[in-house]
């Protein structure tokens, strides 16, 4: 439906389409199936408007749909699992009845579970990353022109890459790299890719840019 929708509407409808989908997937977890309780919950969500700020400070569910001539994302060094939940469950689909539950447990006490215990929180684990992995992807789209990437130094004693999101990161474009503080570890386009932006005052053209810069930096 949102494919139908999107290409008869302009850029600000667009945006309020996908903020509107945004709502939908926050409220699905703890919403009435009502219709019309969305509908009050939407009528009463205050939702800004991103056109209307030069500098915009958001969540990555946030930016969905959205896109910025830099992004600087500044929290990369986040594990790639959260906190685990209380149980655990099993279901053919999303959509379809659960057929198993089980209490969360370590890893320890999960090899002493029956198979079909073991395999449930094997699929949870990998819906976990999945979901991570597609988080990172929102994250690193949203650039129109220039992408930052801030991490953490790596540690003295690392011996492999930390399952995060910028562990991700330096194994697509430095695995065997070492991330000291305050150096570029990988760097990609043209910095000065502002200076053939037309002045603010001038008409608009039409931009034969790509993704012009990528820039990874690691601070202390």
């Amino acid at each position: 439906m949102v494919n139908l929708l999107e290409p008869g509407l302009s850029a600000a409808a667009q945006n309020g389409l996908e903020q509107l989908i945004e709502q939908a997937i926050e409220y699905e977890d703890d919403g009435s199936l009502r219709p019309s309780a969305f509908v009050r919950h939407v009528e009463m969500t205050k939702v800004e408007d991103p056109s209307r700020s030069t500098i915009r400070v958001m969540t990555v569910h946030q930016s969905k749909g959205l896109e910025f001539d830099i992004v600087v994302l500044p929290e990369l060094d986040k594990p790639l699992r959260g906190q685990p939940p209380r149980f655990v469950v099993d279901r053919k689909d999303p959509t379809s009845p659960i057929d198993a539950i089980c209490r969360y447990t370590n890893q320890e006490e999960q090899r002493l579970l029956p198979e079909k215990f073991r395999k449930i929180f094997e699929g949870h684990k990998e819906a976990d990353y999945i979901e991570s992995l597609c988080i990172l992807y929102v994250a690193l789209t949203r650039a129109i022109h220039s992408l930052h990437m801030i991490i953490a130094p790596g540690k003295p004693n690392e011996k492999k890459l930390p399952a995060t999101f910028s562990g991700v990161v330096r194994g697509a474009v430095c695995p065997s790299g070492i991330a000291r503080g305050e150096t570029t570890l990988f760097e990609l386009g043209e910095p000065d890719w502002s200076n053939r932006l037309p002045p603010p005052d001038s008409p608009a053209e039409e931009s034969t840019l790509t993704l012009s810069s990528i820039r990874w930096r690691s601070d202390q």
